[in-house]
């Protein structure tokens, strides 16, 4: 995927964070905290707001401020430039939000692996239940999370490239809801990657497949494809299982207008032990997209499709 250098800059801290917690914000609280992140030595102090199923982190990027706003129940995430004016969009479940963002990328973690208490412990004065996250002998990841404010006051990933991040100086309080919005005079930046999208070979057979009837499930093969029609209101599950000893791989890629609306590479997943699973779930609308393409890039597996209401 190609970014420009101010792209690039939107990107560059959270990438390291694919691998993340639960966030449960059916009960969380209004707070205001330090979200302090270490990583090889060095420690970095950023803010963070969360008001319900609205948050906002601020970052200080390079010396340039960047603010991200996420708005769980529309799925929609922003990306602020402040100096600049000019912010970015996008859905809150596209892979590059999910890849952005450590608390929307949360589902597929627990996806990834079995997830298991393992205690209890205090964070910033708050009762944690702490959990890890495991894929077959690999630990992906250990969460502390506070029932009482509904979201995880602490994330550590280890291994060679182990980082942490943990919440302090929390400050309960009702927050003023302008802290979520868009500011005024702040102009949309164009995303260059949509702009330069190379259409695959394969994508040229979408058009030629008729849509797939809902709820549905099929072993699918190397190569196979089925495209499932974007309904107004409806949300789209896939869930696939690697049926082989060896790596599988698939994709779900959003198109709209016969086109994939980002780099279809951003919306690959590989499995690689019999029987690992990926979940997908895509609160797109029809202005966003029109279909989903669910492509085997490699294998096989055992594909289900199913939608959801965006209300649940």
């Amino acid at each position: 995927m190609h970014f420009s250098g101010k792209e690039k800059r939107f990107v560059h801290f959270y990438l390291g964070f694919f691998l993340v917690a639960c966030l449960n914000t059916a009960s969380a609280a209004q707070f205001i905290a330090d979200m302090t992140e270490t990583k090889n030595q060095e420690v970095t102090v950023y803010k963070i707001y969360v008001k319900n199923e609205l948050y906002r982190m601020e970052l200080d990027e390079e010396g340039s401020d960047i603010i991200v706003l996420v708005d769980q129940a529309a799925g929609m995430t922003r990306v602020l430039m402040s100096a600049e004016m000019m912010y970015m969009e996008m859905a809150s479940d596209d892979m590059q939000s999910l890849m952005n963002d450590p608390f929307q990328a949360a589902k597929y973690t627990e996806q990834m692996g079995e997830k298991v208490k393992t205690g209890s412990g205090k964070i910033a004065g708050y009762d944690c239940d702490v959990y890890m996250i495991r894929s077959g002998d690999d630990d992906l990841m250990r969460m502390w999370f506070s029932a009482e404010l509904g979201f995880p006051l602490k994330i550590a990933i280890p291994g060679e490239k182990a980082r942490v991040m943990e919440l302090s100086n929390i400050e309960l309080g009702d927050l003023d809801a302008r802290l979520f919005a868009l500011p005024d005079g702040y102009t949309k930046m164009s995303r260059q990657a949509e702009s330069v999208i190379e259409l695959p070979d394969w994508a040229e057979r979408v058009s030629l497949m008729e849509f797939v009837a809902l709820p549905f499930e099929q072993m699918m093969l190397d190569e196979e494809m089925v495209r499932v029609k974007i309904v107004e209101g409806k949300g789209v599950k896939v869930t696939a299982v690697n049926k082989l000893d060896d790596k599988s791989a698939f994709m779900t890629v959003p198109f709209k207008n016969g086109k994939p609306i980002n780099n279809p590479n951003m919306y690959l997943y590989n499995m690689t032990w019999n029987g690992e699973t990926w979940n997908s779930s895509f609160k797109v609308t029809p202005e966003q997209a029109d279909e989903i393409v669910i492509r085997v890039a490699q294998g096989t597996i055992d594909l289900k499709i199913e939608r959801f209401d965006l209300t649940d």
